[in-house]
């Protein structure tokens, strides 16, 4: 149950944050969802 208030809480955050983002940028933002998820489980799987 913790883990998931702890996930609310940074859904949340990050809500707060992005609301004060001009269009544009959330927009940019957006249409990377995909490539940043690739990034960060690339980044998991490496060792280095």
């Amino acid at each position: 149950m913790e883990e998931v208030l702890g996930f609310m809480e940074m859904l949340t955050s990050t809500y707060e944050d992005y609301k004060r983002l001009p269009p544009n940028t959330l927009k940019r933002i957006l249409k990377m969802g995909g490539k940043i998820a690739k990034f960060f489980a690339a980044e998991k799987g490496s060792k280095t």
